[in-house]
């Protein structure tokens, strides 16, 4: 199933590891990192997710649940993330975001439509590292200073700017006063 396939390459490119024998199912996978457990599984249909999302959750808690009470802090940090390849209609996302409501056992997240790699990552954002730092342009401090300096008079502002004694700075203030 490609949708697993990228599921998982998104997971590993943000750090995460995959175990894809830990659900015992061939649509399924665990993973971690430092903080994060989880549980992937992936349907073709909307419809499928909707209705079988419940049962296998149970099923793969059942399976490890002697891992989950091993995992220490992490076990407060677990999700379940339940994916479909189709596209869904309007009343099946309402049923995906109840899905996500529902956080007993785990958190979850419940998306459909998810054609291509760049969806599912979107889909995986929520546990995913902030993906890139602001990029800020480069500032010329001293025209910044002079620009946000109004009501200072010219010459102090210069006086400053032009790494002067502070006695000449406090000089050229007592001279505006």
């Amino acid at each position: 199933m490609k949708l697993l396939s990228q599921a998982k390459d998104v997971l590993a490119q943000a750090g995460f590891a995959a175990h894809p024998n830990l659900t015992g199912d061939a649509d399924s996978f665990a993973f971690e990192n430092n903080t994060i457990l989880g549980f992937a599984i992936c349907f073709e249909e909307p419809s499928e997710l909707i209705s079988d999302w419940r049962i296998r959750a149970e099923q793969i808690l059942k399976r490890r649940q002697f891992q989950l009470r091993a995992a220490g802090s992490k076990s407060w940090n677990l999700y379940l993330v339940l994916l479909a390849e189709a596209d869904g209609q309007e009343s099946q996302f309402v049923e995906l975001n109840l899905i996500e409501e529902d956080l007993q056992g785990m958190r979850k997240i419940a998306r459909c439509g998810l054609a291509d790699v760049n969806l599912v990552r979107e889909a995986l954002l929520s546990i995913l590292p902030v993906q890139s730092s602001p990029i800020l342009e480069a500032i010329d401090m001293k025209s910044e200073i002079q620009t946000r300096t109004s009501e200072v008079s010219e010459s102090i502002v210069d006086a400053y700017l032009s790494k002067a004694e502070i006695a000449m700075v406090l000089q050229h203030i007592e001279d505006q006063s």
